[in-house]
C-alpha cells in the first residue's frame, strides 16, 4: 500500500532530507529560480535512496524550500518541482485572484476526450492534455490540486509548449511576469 503524503512525511522527517547531498540544477532551472527571486531559497538535493521513485518539492514550514532529485530525472522535472516552490512563495492574493482562476480555465479547456479516459486504469485521476502529452493532477490529493496544476504548466511553459487558446498563452506569460515582478519588489 502506498503512503499516503503525511504518511510519507511521518516516515521521512525533513531533517533526513536536509542532510541529503545538495544538488545543483541545470543552468536554465536556475535561471527560472533567480527570475521569481528563489535562488537563495531552494536547497536542491540528490535523493540517494532508491524507494524514492520520483523527485519532489517537500512542504516545509521553513522559508527555504527543499527540492529532491533524482539522478535521472529530466529538465522537464527540474521545472515541474521548481513550479511547487514558484506558487509557495507567490503573494497570496494573486494566487486566488489571479493564477487559480487561469488555472481553472486551464484545467477546462485541456481535459482529454472522454474516450481515452474511459480506457485508463487511472481514470479515477484527474487529467490535463497538453501538446498530446496527459498530465494526472490529482495524485497528491484535492488540496495540492492547484500546485500541481501550476506545476505542469510551468514546466510546460519553460520547456517550449505553447497553449492552444491564444488568450491563455498571453495572460499565462503575463501571470508568470507579474509573479517575477512581484518577487523583486
Amino acid at each position: 500500500m502506498r503512503l499516503s503524503f503525511l504518511q510519507f512525511l511521518l516516515e521521512y522527517p525533513v531533517s533526513y532530507f536536509e542532510a541529503l547531498p545538495a544538488a545543483t540544477p541545470p543552468a536554465r532551472v536556475e535561471e527560472a529560480a533567480e527570475r521569481f527571486g528563489l535562488s537563495d531559497h531552494i536547497k536542491w538535493k540528490w535523493l540517494t535512496n532508491k524507494q524514492f521513485t520520483h523527485s519532489f518539492e517537500l512542504e516545509t514550514d521553513q522559508p527555504d524550500g527543499i527540492i529532491a532529485m533524482r539522478k535521472c530525472d529530466i529538465l522537464e522535472n527540474w521545472f515541474h518541482e521548481l513550479g511547487h516552490e514558484i506558487l509557495d512563495h507567490a503573494n497570496k492574493d494573486v494566487v486566488n485572484d489571479v493564477i487559480k482562476p487561469l488555472l481553472d480555465r486551464i484545467r477546462d479547456e485541456c481535459r482529454p476526450s472522454h474516450a481515452w479516459l474511459k480506457k485508463q486504469t487511472g481514470r479515477h485521476y484527474k487529467w490535463i492534455e497538453l501538446g498530446g502529452y496527459k498530465y494526472t493532477y490529482s495524485h497528491s490529493g484535492k488540496s495540492f490540486e492547484y500546485d500541481e496544476l501550476f506545476a505542469i504548466t510551468l514546466s510546460y511553459t519553460y520547456m517550449g509548449g505553447k497553449f492552444n487558446n491564444a488568450n491563455i498563452q498571453k495572460e499565462y506569460t503575463d501571470m508568470l511576469d507579474r509573479i517575477a515582478a512581484d518577487s523583486r519588489s
